[in-house]
């Protein structure tokens, strides 16, 4: 996953900086418009990622491949589903979380319960219909029954990779992001245009770089599953 993962990055370098410029720039918005741009923004990413593992296609810059490969509406419920969920699961705990700090206790221990809860939540939701994004991209089935018959088939196949791959990757950066924030070694994050330099703009886009690359290896992880319970191949080396 993480040679799929480096060559997607490599082969779309360009379209991976651009997504990084748009998702720093839709940070910078305020209120709910802000976090539906995000979406859309990495779910084009998602799709180019899938795209060029399962079908060998290389995008242009701006990730088109053209009018015979591009996200229809059965790829945005595939891509929207397992996020929806995830979504409703944050919502509760959250819920949960303010009923528990009225109670009693400290916030950074049901900081830590939430964390505990909606991970481990979301890589079994994925592993159990991740598939359903692969099968969407290719223009195949995205019923419940064929993703539930795909996710029994390979549920522990993307579920440990999911752990190894994203899961430690995305740990291991947030991490060092916390210790570069608590010894003043990076700049600040700017949460305003106002607080926008080049400095901590250009740190904004390189943490957001680097960050998609959990993107790329959950998407190899689940083209590789989805081909191999579906058959057929990976592209490694997409086409120029």
């Amino acid at each position: 996953m993480y040679k799929y993962a480096l060559l997607l990055f490599r082969q779309n370098w360009m379209f991976v900086l651009l997504t990084s410029v748009g998702l720093a720039t839709v940070d910078l918005l305020s209120g709910s418009s802000g976090v539906a741009a995000s979406v859309i923004v990495q779910g084009f990413l998602v799709f180019v990622f899938h795209a060029a593992l399962l079908t060998g296609a290389s995008p242009n810059i701006f990730g088109n491949f053209g009018k015979d490969l591009q996200p229809t509406w059965r790829f945005w419920v595939a891509y929207a589903v397992p996020l929806t969920f995830c979504i409703a699961a944050m919502l509760i705990v959250a819920f949960l979380f303010l009923g528990g700090v009225a109670i009693g206790g400290s916030t950074e221990i049901w900081v830590i319960l939430v964390f505990l809860v909606v991970v481990p939540f979301w890589g079994v939701l994925i592993a159990l219909i991740g598939t359903m994004v692969p099968a969407a991209t290719l223009r195949q089935s995205i019923s419940l029954s064929a993703t539930l018959k795909r996710g029994r088939r390979s549920f522990w196949f993307v579920l440990w990779r999911l752990a190894l791959g994203p899961g430690v990757f995305a740990s291991a950066l947030f991490a060092l992001l916390m210790f570069l924030e608590s010894h003043s070694i990076a700049p600040s994050f700017p949460e305003t245009f106002q607080e926008l330099t080049v400095i901590n703009g250009a740190w904004s886009v390189l943490v957001e770089f680097i960050g998609l690359f959990s993107s790329a290896l959950a998407a190899s992880v689940l083209s590789m599953a989805y081909v191999r319970v579906e058959g057929g191949e990976l592209f490694p080396e997409p086409a120029s």
